[in-house]
C-alpha cells in the first residue's frame, strides 16, 4: 500500500522584511530606553493594544 503525502514549500524571508524587522526592533528598544512604552495593567489592556497597532 502506498501514501502520497503532499510537503508545503515554505516561501524564503526577504532580505527586506528581515531589515523591517530588525529596523522595528531597534526602533522599539531606542523608544523603551528613552522612556516611551506603555505599562498595561492586566491581559485585556495588552489584547486591547495588540488590536491597535
Amino acid at each position: 500500500m502506498s501514501v502520497a503525502v503532499k510537503v508545503s514549500q515554505r516561501k524564503p524571508i526577504h532580505a527586506e522584511s528581515q531589515d523591517d524587522i530588525a529596523t522595528g526592533i531597534i526602533k522599539g528598544l531606542k523608544d523603551f530606553k528613552d522612556g516611551r512604552f506603555t505599562r498595561l495593567k492586566n491581559a485585556d489592556e495588552l489584547e486591547e493594544h495588540f488590536r491597535n497597532l
